[in-house]
């Protein structure tokens, strides 16, 4: 029984590692972004501040620009705050792979795997041994005998068995001790089966929502957007726009790119979590 509850440990501990090291991705990705952010930013109130020198601008300008720094300011520090310390450099990338098992393959897999389904399964076959043992032992042991004689000239050899029968201790109490843990196992074991599969039906939900969510912000939105601010920088350069649009199509940007990360670092997770529910990994 100690084996399997070490490998159910480890199989709770590296559910977690997973997703740290998931997590650690996703603050990569967020400090790159605050950073590209940031120094593009900087690069603005660089000619702004230029142009206010000469008098080609308002100050005004200027100070929305320098407010709407600490913005990008706050991110890459939250960011920077998120990731592991220097000592360490993480190696990987976000990917984005598809589930391909069906929902039985899946209970099936947790059947197999789930080293706490296999030991509420040895501790029944324990139970069930142990009334066998119990209804055995409701009988004396057969005592085999052998005699031998020598009178005179004549040599006797005689060979018997003794069976002790027991009119009332019966070895009941014992009986139905280890029926009452047997049946206790058997509960115990069809409990955690329903918790098993209901973990593997709420970890497969969770991926297949947030592998919706990623693929809509993916495929979808943050094109738009990416288009929806270049467009605006360009027409801002040429003095098409307003600052205050500008600056609101680059805050939307961020804003929305982050999601994404976040987003993908929720489906790592969901993943994570679903194989842990499985007991080991979704692809073997």
């Amino acid at each position: 029984m100690t084996g399997f509850e070490l490998a159910d440990l480890k199989r709770q501990l590296v559910f977690q590692v997973k997703k740290s090291f998931s997590d650690i991705l996703v603050a990569r990705e967020a400090l790159a972004l605050a950073e590209q952010n940031l120094t593009a930013l900087d690069e603005l109130e660089r000619v702004h501040r230029f142009r206010a020198e000469k008098g080609d601008i308002s100050g005004l300008e200027l100070l929305r620009i320098e407010v709407e720094r600490f913005a990008f300011e706050r991110d890459t520090a939250d960011a920077r705050q998120d990731r592991v310390v220097e000592q360490f450099e993480v190696v990987g990338e976000l990917t984005f792979p598809v589930v391909t098992r069906s929902r039985s393959e899946l209970y099936r897999m947790a059947l197999d795997a789930r080293p706490d389904l296999r030991a509420a399964q040895a501790s029944r076959e324990k139970a069930r041994a142990d009334i066998d043992l119990a209804r055995a032992n409701a009988w004396g042991d057969i005592t085999p005998q052998i005699e031998y004689q020598r009178i005179g000239p004549d040599n006797t050899i005689g060979f018997g068995f003794s069976l002790p029968i027991k009119l009332f201790d019966r070895n009941q109490g014992e009986i139905a001790r280890t029926q009452a843990e047997a049946r206790r196992a058997e509960a115990t074991r069809e409990a955690l089966l329903a918790q098993a599969l209901a973990e593997v039906d709420i970890a497969l939900a969770a991926v297949t929502t947030e592998r919706a969510k990623v693929a809509l912000l993916r495929d979808t939105y943050l094109p738009k957007i990416k288009q929806a601010r270049d467009t605006v920088e360009f027409a801002y350069k040429r003095g098409g726009v307003t600052l205050l649009d500008y600056l609101d199509a680059q805050r939307t940007y961020r804003e929305k790119s982050l999601d994404y990360f976040r987003s993908l670092g929720n489906y790592h997770t969901a993943l994570y979590q679903l194989e842990a529910a499985i007991g080991g990994p979704l692809e073997k």
